[in-house]
């Protein structure tokens, strides 16, 4: 099968989110920050992750409900085909109006042209840049698959919620996005110890409680780190696992009805990027990979509020345009009017919008973009005054002039003889 880097395939449905070239730079991809920039309203991210050659491009696929042949990179050698970070480029619509799903394919864990500095960059970006992470393995839940998730530890354990203060597991949870492990061709019985029926969620549980207390490390970083957290299996999609991307339609119905699930399940339950209860607008979002990439590449602690002021200051522009926009369509609707009474209305309309963007602006607010604002409204109150406040010798000749009419003619040439 082609790969989509290659040039005759080149009109495929993703784009580079975030690069890293062969001397370890990393980068953004302006092309694309631009276009996620152009998206109005919500959207949640879903970043799936995992060792290389489990599946994982292809799951996602299978949730874009992608084309054969395009869609992320496929392949079947033992080469890792995703480099960096990339995205769908498309905005899935859910049964929610407001809200929209981006899906986002990360470079496999242990890929073989690929160190583990590296991977703990990847991984750390993926779970920074989502609201849900899909953790994509195959078979049961064994000491292996805990063993490659031992980049859990190394994340959660180098990341700061704020600057020269070590995070407890609570105060990092909060920022940790919902946890999906994805296990694939999964066939076996799901019972307890005991052989009692459980549920998948309970299997999960159950396996992230560790009998050896030496094991226990990696299985309590993902307890702490992910409070949200859920496990789903598939069945194996075909017997024969190459060139699936070429016969999409030989596919097991049992794996295509198990990807229906849960692209419901979290295109249902997947929530907006939020920081401090402010939802991420795309400018935002496109802020935080900007800071995010630049801080992993210099190996320094990734700090959550530094993130926080950045995000707050493109917040606080988004804001402040928003309301000149609002004072200019609200003069705009304003009949002319005495001086007297349209001051009154401007000073209260600019000391309403103010107090708005002191309410919708997340913390730190941005005093510059405060006072910008305040500047912009008072030179538009201004602007409004001169064009609505009514001129009373208007009214006074229009007075005159309508009671000249009614005079009779001949009247009003006595009185002008006289």
């Amino acid at each position: 099968m082609t790969s989509f880097f290659e040039p005759e395939n080149a009109q495929c449905d993703v784009a580079p989110l975030i690069l890293c070239t062969a001397d370890g730079h990393y980068s953004v991809d302006e092309s694309t920050l631009a276009w996620i920039e152009s998206h109005r309203g919500n959207f949640a991210v879903v970043a799936c992750a995992g060792k290389y050659r489990t599946g994982k491009s292809f799951l996602l696929n299978r949730l874009a409900e992608a084309r054969s042949g395009s869609g992320f990179g496929v392949g079947e050698t033992v080469q890792a085909c995703t480099k960096g970070l990339w995205v769908y480029k498309k905005f899935f619509a859910t049964d929610d109006p407001t809200k929209h799903i981006l899906l986002v394919d990360t470079e496999g864990i242990d890929a073989l042209d690929a160190d583990d500095t590296h991977d703990v960059r990847i991984f750390t970006l993926a779970l920074l840049l989502s609201s849900v992470f899909l953790y994509n393995s195959v078979g049961a839940i064994d000491e292996t698959a805990m063993q490659t998730l031992s980049l859990m530890t190394r994340v959660t354990n180098n990341v700061r919620v704020q600057n020269d203060v070590e995070s407890s597991a609570a105060e990092l949870s909060e920022h940790m996005p919902t946890f999906y492990w994805v296990l694939r061709d999964f066939a076996l019985k799901l019972t307890d110890r005991k052989g009692n029926p459980i549920t998948t969620d309970e299997y999960l549980e159950e396996a992230l409680q560790a009998t050896d207390p030496q094991r226990d490390h990696i299985r309590s970083a993902i307890r702490n780190a992910f409070p949200r957290r859920k496990l789903v299996t598939l069945p194996r999609p075909d017997q024969h696992l190459n060139n699936l991307e070429d016969r999409l339609f030989n596919i097991a119905p049992k794996f295509t009805q198990g990807i229906a699930d849960i692209r419901h399940r979290i295109f249902r339950d997947a929530r907006p990027l939020e920081t401090q209860g402010k939802v991420l607008s795309a400018k935002m979002y496109s802020a935080l990979c900007r800071h995010m990439t630049e801080v992993v590449q210099t190996n320094a602690v990734p700090v959550i509020r530094d993130s926080w002021s950045l995000m707050a200051a493109v917040q606080a522009r988004d804001v402040r345009d928003d309301l000149i926009a609002q004072f200019c369509t609200t003069t705009d609707a304003m009949s002319k009017q005495p001086a007297h009474i349209l001051d009154e209305k401007l000073d209260t309309l600019r000391a309403d919008l103010m107090k708005a963007f002191d309410e919708r602006a997340m913390p730190p607010i941005d005093a510059e973009t405060r006072r910008v604002l305040g500047e912009r409204l008072l030179t538009l109150a201004e602007q409004a005054r001169v064009r609505l406040a009514k001129d009373l010798t208007e009214d006074v000749t229009a007075v005159m002039d309508s009671l000249e009419n009614l005079i009779p003619r001949d009247v009003a040439g006595a009185c002008t003889r006289l």
